[in-house]
């Protein structure tokens, strides 16, 4: 009797199936400063969890993560300025980057004029990175997570 509920366990579980919730997500790699470096353009952005439509202005968005000739992190940011209903790029230099407590990408300016911007890495591809944020306006939190895509 043992060998038959043996048997028909076994049948059971050869038969039954995994639902295609259990499908992979996205291969991750590593978050290191050297997986960041690279062309990163804005794609998505939610608050709170809600889309937000990206203008062709917005779009413009794109970090770039890169070690300059004496070895330190910078970063140059280009961002769409529109002006009289003109949308012009615009680019900023003069910030560093860095990776602290092993998933938040934290930039700087040079000076340190203003204070450094703390994003959670929250995915990391060979092609995506998405980055999380909080804002406070008066009372109210918003989360926000940007996604970028490796150019």
């Amino acid at each position: 009797m043992k060998k038959l509920s043996l048997f028909i366990l076994l049948v059971a579980a050869t038969f039954t199936s995994c639902s295609d919730d259990d499908e992979s997500p996205a291969t991750g790699i590593e978050i290191t400063e050297a997986n960041l470096i690279g062309n990163w353009k804005i794609t998505a952005e939610t608050e709170n969890g809600n889309a937000v439509t990206l203008d062709n202005c917005d779009l413009f968005l794109t970090t770039q993560l890169f070690v300059n000739d004496q070895g330190e992190n910078r970063a140059t940011f280009i961002e769409g300025v529109e002006m009289e209903g003109i949308c012009t790029p615009t680019t900023s230099d003069g910030y560093t980057w860095s990776l602290v407590s092993g998933n938040i990408l934290k930039t700087k300016t040079i000076d340190n004029i203003i204070d450094p911007d703390l994003e959670k890495i929250i995915e990391l591809t060979a092609s995506t990175l998405k980055l999380e944020y909080t804002e406070t306006e008066g009372s109210e939190e918003i989360v926000i997570i940007e996604t970028y895509t490796k150019l």
